[in-house]
């Protein structure tokens, strides 16, 4: 469909189009996050991760809060199946997988 989108007659800075882009989009990356099968060293590295800013920042959620960042939707879903979920306000376009 996306194909077919950017083949079409719509100008690419229509409004309309460029919200049905941003939603092909979101939706491909929930599709594609679901399907992956993070290795045993990723997970152990966002743990760590997570479990260092814990200790030192607060929750996850409140350190990202904090500091204004939002992280991609694939972090978060590598996040979550490491044990620490991140709210959808800290996540681009507030969507996880």
């Amino acid at each position: 469909m996306a194909i077919n989108l950017s083949n079409s007659e719509i100008p690419s800075n229509d409004v309309e189009r460029e919200r049905l882009e941003d939603s092909i989009e979101a939706i491909s990356t929930v599709v594609n996050n679901r399907h992956v099968n993070y290795t045993d060293n990723m997970l152990s590295f966002v743990k760590n991760l997570q479990k260092f800013i814990d200790t030192n920042h607060g929750s996850v959620n409140i350190f990202l809060s904090n500091n204004d960042i939002l992280v991609k939707s694939t972090f978060a879903s590598l996040s979550g199946a490491a044990g620490y979920p991140i709210n959808s306000s800290n996540i681009e376009g507030g969507n996880i997988s």
